[in-house]
Formats: structure tokens, C-alpha cells, sequence
């Protein structure tokens, strides 16, 4: 009788049965990351982490909290339109508008538009609000010089200050279209996913 040996094989036993626990556990936190990463659309923000999860399993609610600079800022469907930049590339362009309808001010929103297919994202773009472009101005830029002509503050400043009641028009620019684009096969949406409160005079 070696109650050493008893030991031992006791604790040989433990080790296994915790390395496989602990094996289990990875598996399942590897799988529950890739859950939430595909619930959006393989982007990761680690300062929402929160927002991240509830979103994830349908819990995220539909409205901003009151003191939210997205608060009270609705937006419209964008309506698309076929463009081409100066290098010949063909574009995509996504605009509406966006209104304050809340009691404070607002400034440098911004939106993101993604363009689906059978609701799988294809491809997506952000654009601060108030640039706009029609295709004829568009045609005589690259893309290297619409992204340095795109200023946060909008033309004409339209994007520094949205009092209560305004509007503010948004266009984001698709640059990655596939090569079967057809209105018929895709669809655009967009959202709000950035403001800041105004706190001038």
C-alpha cells in the first residue's frame, strides 16, 4: 500500500480533467468572438464593448440615451446614384439628409452607409455630413483627391453647427463596387454613428 502513489494518480486525474475544462473554455471564447464579430460585420470597437454584446443577441435598444449626442438625430434611406471619379474608377454615391430633431445643437456628424446583398454586407464607407458632390464635380477628382477634399465640417461649414430643427445633407461614396452592381441586386442603408454636441454660442 503506497498512499503516495494514491496521491498522484489522484492528481495526475485532476489535471486532465482541468486542462480539458479549460480547452472547452477557449473553444467556447473563440466561438462567442467570432459570434459578435459577425454580428458586426467583423469590425471591433473596444470602447462599446458593451453596446458590441447587446447588439449581438437583439438587445441594443433603438433609441440613444437623452444626454447621447446621437440622440434625436434621424436620418433618411439614402438614395443611390451612379458616378465615376477622374481615374475612370466607378463609384457608388449614397445621400440624404439628417435633422436634428432634438432641443440642442449638434456638430461633425457622421455616417455610415453599407451596401447589401440578401443582408450580407458587401461593402461599407463613413463620410462626415455637409459634402457634397454632384457626378459632374466628382469626374474630375481621384479618389486620392476626394479624400482630402472631404472636410469634416462640411461645405460651407454646414457640419459645424446643426441647431434644433435643421437638417444637414450626408453623401458617403462607395469606392469598392462589385462587378455585378445593379440598383435591382443591391441595397444601400445608413446610420448615424457619430456627433458631437455643439457648445458655442
Amino acid at each position: 500500500y503506497d498512499p503516495y502513489q494514491l496521491d498522484n494518480g489522484a492528481e495526475g486525474s485532476f489535471v486532465r480533467s482541468l486542462g480539458k475544462l479549460m480547452a472547452v473554455a477557449v473553444i467556447i471564447a473563440i466561438a462567442f468572438s467570432i459570434f459578435v464579430l459577425y454580428r458586426h460585420d467583423w469590425s471591433f470597437d473596444l470602447g462599446n464593448l458593451d453596446r458590441m454584446l447587446d447588439r449581438a443577441f437583439g438587445k441594443e435598444s433603438k433609441t440613444q440615451p437623452i444626454d447621447s449626442p446621437l440622440a434625436h438625430l434621424t436620418i433618411t434611406p439614402p438614395a443611390t446614384k451612379d458616378a465615376k471619379l477622374a481615374d475612370g474608377l466607378r463609384v457608388l454615391t449614397a445621400a440624404g439628409v439628417v435633422k436634428n430633431v432634438g432641443t440642442l445643437a449638434k456638430r461633425f456628424i457622421y455616417v455610415k452607409a453599407s451596401l447589401k446583398q440578401k443582408g450580407r454586407v458587401i461593402d461599407s464607407a463613413r463620410a462626415p455630413a455637409g459634402n457634397m458632390f454632384t457626378p459632374a464635380e466628382l469626374a474630375k477628382l481621384t479618389k486620392a483627391q476626394l479624400d482630402s477634399t472631404i472636410n469634416p465640417a462640411g461645405k460651407n461649414g454646414r457640419n459645424v453647427k446643426v441647431a434644433p430643427g435643421e437638417s444637414v445633407e450626408y453623401m458617403v461614396v462607395f469606392l469598392e463596387l462589385p462587378d455585378d452592381y445593379a440598383a435591382s441586386k443591391y441595397e444601400a442603408v445608413a446610420e448615424v454613428v457619430k456627433a458631437e454636441m455643439y457648445e458655442g454660442p
